[in-house]
Parts: C-alpha cells; structure tokens; sequence
C-alpha cells in the first residue's frame, strides 16, 4: 500500500519533529507562556491550512497538493534545524505547520477515491507516529531529529511520485461551506469535543506519569503502547458500523480519562495505554468513514476534521491551564472525561431530535 507508506513517512516526520519542541524552546531560554505559543503557532498553522488546501484538493485536485506540500515540507522541516532563538523557532514551526496542513486531506481523499480501506491506511501513519517517537528518542539532537524529519518527507514525496493516477472528482466547493459544516455538524462535534478532552489530559500527561514513578524511557515507552496498538486495531475497525465506532470510541475515552487518577504506579498505566490506542482508532476511523459515505467534498470535509484535530491541541491546553493544580492532576482528568462524554451527549442528542 503506497499510500500507507507515504502518511508512514510523513507522520514519522510531524512526530519526531515535535516532540522536543518545547525542550529545545526551554534550552533558548523560553518561558512557559513562549514555550505555549511556539506550540500554539504551529496548532494554528495547521488549523488554517488544513481548511484552504482540504477544499482546494476538491476544487484543483488531489496529487497537485499532495505533491507540493509533501516538497515544501522537506524544506520547511529542514529549516527548523537552522533555528537560534525563539523568534527563529517560532518561524520555522509556522512554516512547518502550514506546509504539513497542506497534503493530509489530498492524500485521505486519494485514498477514498481508490475505495482503500481507511482504517489499514492510518494503521500506517499510527505507526509511522510511534516509530518517530523513538527515533526520535534515540538520536537526542535537535538538527538530527529535523534532518530525520526531512529526509523521511523525502522519502515520502518519492514515493507518492509513484502513486496510480486516478480520475479525480473535481466539485465546487464555496470558500465557506456553511451547508457542509452543517451537514457533518455531529461528527465534528464529537471529534472536537473528545480531542480537547484529550490534549487537556496530553498537557500534563509526563508529568502525571512521572509522578508515578516513570522514568523518561518508561513514558516513551507508555506513549508507544497507545500509538502501538492503534497501529494494530485500526486495521480490523473498518468493518463496523460508522456510528458505533464514534460512540464507542467516545464512552471508551472517557473510561481511560477516569481511569488515570486511580492508577497508583504507572505499571497500572500499561491497560490504559492500550485502552486508549482503542478508543481513539474507534472514533478516528469512523468519523472517516462517516465523511466518505456522505460526501462529495471528501478533501473539504476531511480537511475540516483535521481542522478541528488542531483546533483541539489550542483549546485543550488553554482549558487545562484554568483548572485548579490539584497535585495529582485529578481535576484535569476529571475536566477531560466530562467533555468527552459532553461530546457524546451533543453528538446523540441531535441525531434524536433530527
């Protein structure tokens, strides 16, 4: 599966070139406020960029974008290893994010115009995520890890060079597509609402698990088994019904958020990790395929999911930061189980009344 290879690749290089964005901020002598807007540009970023390219692939096509912004990140994820201060990191992350925004919606909607199964395609980029991660790990130097992101974009472009044309369903899609916001409204919401909860709980997810008595290779280890097994189980998801998939990945979500308080070693964290992959491969892969079956737009709506994806990493560490520090971090586990379930509710709640 070529495509697989490529959002393999690609996600090798967004994860391994985030992950030590805000120690390297730190080292140049950040405050928390700058680390937080270092990473708050790039969430922007991608934001912004996942919309105008989404409904562009739509408009001009699928391999033209897939192609440019597979190119540019190779530059723009280079660049980052140029970085001297802040100010310069700050750019370079823009310019990262905004190039990384441009080729995900293409490359799905690609994907569901050449009827490949979603849930074995993001299997790939599951893995390709958790691969960076302990690359990223193992090398330990800044430049290294931006020229590891690089070169795996490198490898990336090459190999959608190689991808089959396909006649590609061009349709009309309005700068603001309030009819098609309003048509997929339900599994936004639910997307939205549930990753939020998440990147609250992802704020001060280290943390927490230090606090348990992890070292610095058990968290990366920790964070492998969710990203691990999402690598697995999205493969077999695809068969299920769209709507059960979101709703359980929504309740299992929950569970995992009110289960990290009550761990008391992080040995107990190991079944929550691999719970977690679970409800996330659920919910991810049938919002997918709830945007696939029901529309023609399959790059803007996919795009705007993407978009909520970021939105979420912005409003998740923000709502963190106004909860009260209880020690244990119970009341920001507590914040993200309410909202996901709130999501739940919401997502429900129309489908009853429509």
């Amino acid at each position: 599966m070529k495509t697989g290879l490529v959002i393999l690749f690609a996600s090798l290089a967004i994860s391994s070139s985030s992950i030590f964005i805000p120690t390297l901020a730190k080292d140049f002598g950040a405050s928390h406020s700058a680390i937080s807007l270092i990473v708050a540009a790039y969430n922007i970023a991608l934001f912004i960029a996942y919309y105008i390219f989404g409904r562009a692939s739509d408009v001009y096509g699928r391999r033209l974008f897939l192609k440019i912004g597979l190119l540019a990140s190779v530059f723009s994820f280079a660049l980052q290893a140029l970085a001297f201060d802040n100010a310069t990191l700050l750019i370079a992350r823009v310019l990262a994010g905004f190039t990384a925004g441009t080729f995900p919606a293409a490359l799905t909607a690609y994907v569901f115009e050449r009827k490949e199964d979603i849930g074995k395609f993001n299997s790939y980029g599951s893995f390709g995520w958790a691969m960076g991660t302990l690359l990223a790990g193992l090398i330990a130097y800044y430049k290294g890890i931006f020229i590891l992101g690089s070169l795996s974009f490198m490898a990336a472009y090459i190999i959608a060079l190689r991808l089959p044309n396909i006649i590609e369903k061009r349709v009309h899609v309005p700068i603001f597509p309030k009819e098609l916001i309003k048509k997929n409204i339900n599994v936004y919401i639910a997307f939205l609402f549930r990753h939020t909860g998440a990147n609250m709980a992802w704020t001060i997810l280290p943390l927490y698990m230090s606090n348990l008595g992890a070292s610095s290779q058990m968290i990366g280890f920790l964070y492998f088994l969710n990203t691990g097994t999402q690598s697995v189980v999205m493969r077999f998801v695809g068969k299920y019904r769209s709507q059960s998939l979101i709703n359980f990945g929504l309740l299992l979500s929950t569970i995992v958020f009110i289960s990290y308080p009550m761990a008391s070693n992080y040995l107990q964290v190991i079944p929550i990790q691999i719970v977690l992959g679970i409800a996330w491969s659920a919910l991810y892969v049938g919002c997918l395929k709830t945007l696939d079956d029901e529309n023609v737009e399959k790059a803007t709506s996919t795009g705007l999911l993407y978009s909520a994806s970021s939105l979420s990493a912005i409003l998740g560490p923000l709502l963190c930061g106004m909860l009260p520090d209880s020690g244990n971090y119970s009341y920001v586990m507590a914040g993200a189980a309410l909202i996901s379930i709130t999501g739940f509710a919401i997502d429900n709640l129309r489908k009853t009344i429509k």
